[in-house]
């Protein structure tokens, strides 16, 4: 049997790229991390007044929410459609900060906020906070430019059909406004 494992550090591209390796497709995997590459450059270049917009992604836990660095999934989807990310987020990093508390929630603001959870409590966590002050002085809630997404594509390692899912949720958000 054939065995590929994958590093933590490892982005979802590097994983693919091994697996297609494995069952000699290496060539039908490069050819699908060069298209997608290509689609989310276009993709990006597509959404108008959105284009270049700074999206914060967060994951709500029970405790408070998290962002995700640079590294992370769902980022590195973003970086590729030209995205940035706000400056207090601009970490190099393949995973998610700890949980902040409501005094330090202007660290999750961007211009569009996309925000998932991964358990009931987490969900709950969300809806509670959504009535505080601290939440609705949020510049993306008083715009209007809050976007749940799925957090078990979102907030997870990855894959190619996910990061196509990303980029869709991504088009879908931005392309709106």
């Amino acid at each position: 049997a054939t065995l590929v494992t994958m590093a933590p550090t490892d982005d979802w591209k590097l994983f693919f790229r091994g697996v297609g390796n494995a069952v000699n497709k290496l060539d039908a995997a490069n050819k699908f991390i060069t298209d997608h590459e290509a689609a989310a450059k276009a993709a990006g270049e597509k959404l108008g007044a959105n284009k270049g917009a700074e999206v914060s992604i967060v994951r709500w836990n029970p405790d408070g929410p998290s962002w995700m660095e640079n590294k992370q999934f769902a980022s590195g989807v973003a970086l590729e459609m030209g995205l940035k990310r706000p400056k207090s987020q601009n970490k190099d990093g393949n995973a998610h900060t700890p949980s902040l508390s409501l005094e330090k929630i202007n660290e999750i603001d961007g211009d569009w906020l996309f925000l998932s959870t991964l358990t009931s409590d987490g969900a709950k966590a969300l809806k509670d906070v959504q009535d505080k002050p601290a939440y609705k002085e949020l510049g993306a809630v008083k715009n209007k430019h809050t976007v749940t997404v799925d957090g078990s594509v979102w907030s997870t390692r990855g894959g190619p059909l996910a990061a196509d899912v990303v980029m869709e949720d991504y088009v879908k958000a931005l392309s709106a406004k």
